[in-house]
């Protein structure tokens, strides 16, 4: 087993060589490393062995090459990309993708996601905005009951509370029914307290183990914690019990 973590491929040609020395090699999990302005994909889509990845956790590469990347260079991106999904997305287990990363080239990894990836186990997804959730749901629904850890954040600017109510059913109607680990993560306009009501209401067949939320608001929400336990259900704070991608891969590999 490998584990990469932080590490900024960009600087690093010879990958290829070191992996074909690793003949024992089974699985490798990259973690928030910078890996999609480098040739560090075309390299392991050269490798003529199978690579096992089991973890791609994305991270946002803010920097001059991102920012101004022309769309020539970003396509370039994509399609490096979804080799990348072709070649490893069988043996796929957890995948993450971070908060600041492009929205094209967000939008595309969940459509790669969607059509290369059956066996997520551990999803964890940011989005800038509401409208975008649906290709989220879309995901979470073909994962079935693969999917036992899942966490979603929203940044929700000003939406009426039946948008948020249609999100938060749809949510609720593709969870697998059973599911350890639930983390919403919304900022933005404070979720009132019937909205809740509504989501827990749709959500009561599934049997969910823990549930962590984080909210710009959060003061205020105690009877929709309350609400939550009443179920059952173990709600704790997010730092309390937000999964780290690390820790989470030392532990379960």
């Amino acid at each position: 087993i490998i584990i990469f973590y932080g590490i900024d491929f960009r600087n690093i040609l010879h990958i290829k060589k070191a992996f074909k020395q690793l003949n024992g090699l089974e699985f490798i999990h990259i973690l928030e490393c910078l890996i999609f302005n480098s040739n560090f994909i075309q390299q392991i889509i050269d490798l003529d062995k199978p690579l096992k990845l089991i973890s791609l956790f994305i991270m946002n590469e803010n920097d001059q090459r991102s920012l101004f990347m022309s769309d020539e260079d970003r396509n370039l991106q994509i399609e490096s990309m979804q080799l990348l999904f072709q070649k490893s997305g069988e043996y796929l287990e957890n995948i993450g993708i971070d908060s600041y990363v492009n929205d094209v080239l967000k939008c595309r990894a969940l459509e790669f996601i969607n059509n290369y990836c059956e066996r997520i186990k551990f999803f964890d997804i940011h989005m800038s905005n509401i409208q975008k959730v649906h290709i989220v749901l879309d995901s979470v629904k073909i994962f079935g009951q693969n999917l036992n850890y899942f966490s979603i954040g929203v940044f929700i600017h000003h939406e009426k509370n039946e948008s948020i109510i249609e999100m938060l059913l749809k949510l609720a109607q593709v969870l697998p029914c059973k599911l350890e680990y639930l983390e919403l993560y919304f900022t933005g306009t404070p979720i009132v307290k019937n909205v809740w009501e509504v989501f827990l209401k749709r959500y009561t067949e599934t049997q969910l183990s823990t549930y962590s939320n984080y909210s710009s608001h959060k003061k205020g929400m105690t009877d929709e914690f309350k609400e939550f336990e009443s179920y059952n259900i173990k709600v704790k704070g997010y730092y309390n019990l937000h999964i780290k991608a690390y820790e989470f891969i030392d532990e379960m590999y």
